[in-house]
């Protein structure tokens, strides 16, 4: 079995532009890896600053309220089509069930406490009277 040092060795030999020197007990191939490694990984981070987009966001704010859990996969295709802050709006809104459902809104009920506004205004009777 290979030494920590000799494996960081291979990776250097095997990412090295030009043929890297035999393997020399005395130098400390592990540590030479790892500054190689942070120093790449930092640039990387400086050049692809990390945002979330809003739809990774709604759907990470979906899981965490249940909605969806860690076997649910996000998908690129529904993102794309503002699936996710769509569907975090209506439960949000309370037009959409936590169950997913669709809710269906009649004229007078209240929604989380508020009261919804009547649709159109009252029927008049013939005759003017009141039923």
């Amino acid at each position: 079995m290979k030494k920590p040092d000799e494996r960081a060795y291979e990776l250097l030999r095997w990412q090295a532009i030009a043929p890297l020197a035999e393997y020399q007990e005395t130098l400390d191939y592990v540590a030479i890896q790892r500054q190689r490694s942070d120093i790449a990984l930092d640039q990387w981070d400086k050049e692809n600053p990390y945002e979330s987009s809003p739809e990774l966001t709604a759907f990470r704010e979906l899981e965490h309220m249940g909605q969806y859990t860690q076997h649910d996969y996000y998908s690129p295709s529904k993102a794309a089509n503002g699936f996710y802050t769509a569907q975090l709006r209506g439960i949000n809104d309370g037009s959409i069930e936590p169950s997913g459902r669709v809710r269906r809104i009649k004229a007078g009920r209240e929604i989380r406490g508020r009261k919804l506004p009547s649709r159109g205004t009252p029927r008049k009777t013939q005759g003017g009277g009141s039923n």
